[in-house]
């Protein structure tokens, strides 16, 4: 299950960072709207906690923790 919710992670960032530089043609990389794509934007947050959570609870901390450092820079990137 954790395999099945790393890999469809992967899948939407990139379908939604395709989606995003689509709609940001012109815009320099630090001018990026990122709520312009087709996902809220804290939804790959969430889904990034979920499976934080759910390797932490099959023992694998050294994935547990990347998925946290992901979670603190998707934060800071937001905010």
């Amino acid at each position: 299950m954790t395999t099945f919710l790393v890999i469809f992670y992967i899948g939407l960032s990139i379908m939604n960072g395709i989606v995003i530089l689509k709609n940001n043609p012109d815009v320099e990389a630090k001018d990026i709207d990122r709520t312009k794509g087709f996902l809220k934007p804290y939804t790959l947050t969430f889904l990034s906690s979920l499976i934080t959570i759910l390797f932490f609870m099959e023992s694998k901390i050294l994935l547990g923790l990347i998925f946290i450092i992901n979670i603190i820079l998707d934060s800071k990137a937001k905010v």
